[in-house]
C-alpha cells in the first residue's frame, strides 16, 4: 500500500516540491494582499469606508467590500438558504478578520475572536468537540460560541510547520514538534492533547522520513519525504496507501478520521504558470473497510486541482461526498467546482452551479453533511445540496480564496 504526499520528496540536492508549491502559493497570497491593501487605502482616502464591524447603535451589516445587493443573485432568482441547515458559518479573511453567519436567518455579526496568525498554515483553524483550535499566539483554542478567553495549548509557532494537526478523537488535536523543513534529518514528534483539559499526552516519535498529516481510526496518516502516504501505528512499520509510490507526487484533497482523499498521476506546477499541482486521478480510501474509489478528471477538464491536506474542509460529514476543483486547461488559474458522491456503487461527479471556481476558494459543508457552502455570484454565500440538486443563495457575504470558512452546529445559547 502506498501513501499520499503533500510534498514531492526528493534526494538531498533537489528542493522538495511541496516547499516549492507552498512558496508559490505564499507569493500569490502576498501579491493579492498587496493589491487589496492598495485598493483599501485608496478607498479610505477617497470615501472613508469603514472595513470592520458595525457601530453598536445599528444592526450588523456585511463587510463593506461586499456589495449590499448583488445584481447577479437577483437576476438568478435563487431561493434563500433554508433555516433547516441549522449551521453557524465562521469566516476569517486577512482583510476583515472574523465574522459569524447563520444561513437561513440572515444572522450576522463581527467578532474580535479568534485572532488568527497570518501565514500559510495547514491547518490554520479546525473545529472539534465544541472547540475552535487555531494558530494564533501559538496553538490556541476557544469555545465554538466564542465565549470566554482563549486557551493556549502551546506557545510555539513556526512559519513552516503547522503547530497542530487534526486528531481522530473528538475534542483532541495533535501538537507537532520539530520543523522538518529546517531540520530534515531530525525525526518529528507529536503529542495528543485534550483541548478542554489542555494536557498533552506522551510523546510519539514519527518514523524517519515522514511527517504527520492527521489522525484516523486506523492510526496516524503520514506523508513521506520521498513521496507517498502511509497509515502508521506506533510499534509497526508504515503501511502505504494504494497507488502512491516512492518518489511519485501525490497530493491531498482532504482527510477525516475515516476517509483519505488524494490525487495520483500528478504533475508539479511550474511556479511561473500555476500555483497548484494537477492530478489525473482522485482517489478516496476508506481506512476502515479498505474500499478505494478512483475518479478520473471530469470530461472537458484537464486535471483535478487538489487543495492539499488540512487547507479546506472538502469532505462532508459522514464521508459520503467530497468537493473538488478541476481545471479546464493546464495553465488555468480558475476551474470548476464539483461534488463527488461516494455513496453509490459507482462514484458520480456533479458540477456545482454558479460556483466562483477559484482554485483556492474557501468551501465547507453543513454540519449534517447535506449542503455544500461556497462563494457564488456577488461574493455571497451560496449552498448546493447534491442529494436533491437544490441550489440556494444568501444575502450574507462569503470569503473567496484569501480566507477560511468553517461550519458547525449553532451553539444553543446563540439560537
Amino acid at each position: 500500500m502506498k501513501a499520499v504526499t503533500t510534498r514531492l520528496s526528493v534526494a538531498t540536492p533537489p528542493p522538495d516540491p511541496e516547499v516549492l508549491i507552498r512558496e508559490a502559493r505564499r507569493r500569490q497570497r502576498r501579491r493579492r494582499l498587496a493589491v487589496i491593501a492598495v485598493i483599501v487605502a485608496a478607498g479610505l482616502a477617497y470615501g472613508g469606508i469603514a472595513l470592520l464591524g458595525p457601530a453598536a447603535s445599528r444592526p450588523a451589516r456585511p463587510p463593506a467590500s461586499v456589495p449590499a445587493r448583488p445584481h447577479a443573485t437577483q437576476r438568478l432568482a435563487v431561493p434563500s438558504i433554508p433555516q433547516s441547515v441549522r449551521a453557524t458559518v465562521l469566516i476569517w479573511t486577512y482583510l476583515h478578520g472574523t465574522w459569524l453567519e447563520q444561513p437561513g436567518s440572515d444572522g450576522f455579526r463581527h467578532s474580535g475572536k479568534p485572532v488568527l496568525s497570518v501565514g500559510d498554515y495547514q491547518p490554520a483553524l479546525t473545529h472539534t468537540g465544541g472547540w475552535l483550535v487555531y494558530v494564533g499566539d501559538g496553538t490556541s483554542a476557544i469555545r465554538e460560541d466564542l465565549s470566554g478567553r482563549p486557551r493556549k495549548l502551546w506557545t510555539r509557532v513556526s512559519e513552516h510547520l503547522p503547530p497542530f494537526m487534526p486528531a481522530a478523537e473528538l475534542g483532541h488535536v495533535w501538537l507537532v514538534f520539530n520543523d522538518h523543513n529546517l531540520q530534515p534529518r531530525r525525526p518529528e514528534h507529536a503529542r495528543l492533547v485534550s483541548v478542554p483539559a489542555g494536557q498533552p499526552g506522551r510523546k510519539v516519535t514519527i518514523p524517519h522520513g515522514y511527517w504527520l498529516v492527521s489522525g484516523t481510526e486506523r492510526g496516524l496518516l503520514l506523508s513521506g519525504i520521498r513521496g507517498g502516504l502511509a497509515l502508521w501505528r506506533p510499534g509497526s512499520p508504515p503501511r502505504r496507501l494504494p497507488y502512491t509510490r516512492n518518489g511519485g507526487l501525490s497530493i491531498g484533497f482532504g482527510a477525516t478520521a475515516r476517509l483519505v482523499a488524494y490525487g495520483t498521476r500528478c504533475d508539479e506546477p511550474a511556479a511561473a504558470r500555476s500555483y497548484t499541482p494537477q492530478c489525473g486521478i482522485l482517489r478516496a480510501y476508506d481506512v476502515v473497510t479498505g474500499r478505494l474509489t478512483s475518479v478520473p478528471a471530469p470530461p472537458g477538464t484537464a486535471a483535478w486541482a487538489p487543495y492539499q491536506f488540512n487547507r479546506i474542509f472538502s469532505i462532508a460529514p459522514g464521508n459520503a461526498m467530497l468537493a473538488a476543483t478541476a481545471i479546464a486547461a493546464p495553465e488555468a488559474r480558475h476551474g470548476h467546482l464539483y461534488v463527488v458522491r461516494l455513496d453509490g456503487t459507482h462514484p458520480s461527479v456533479i458540477r456545482v452551479p454558479h460556483a466562483a471556481g477559484l482554485l483556492l476558494s474557501c468551501i465547507t459543508w453543513s454540519p449534517r453533511g447535506s449542503w455544500l457552502f461556497y462563494p457564488g455570484p456577488g461574493s455571497r454565500l451560496w449552498a448546493y445540496q447534491a442529494t436533491t440538486g437544490k441550489v440556494r443563495s444568501s444575502r450574507l457575504p462569503s470569503c473567496r480564496d484569501a480566507g477560511i470558512m468553517i461550519a458547525y452546529p449553532t451553539p444553543s445559547r446563540a439560537r
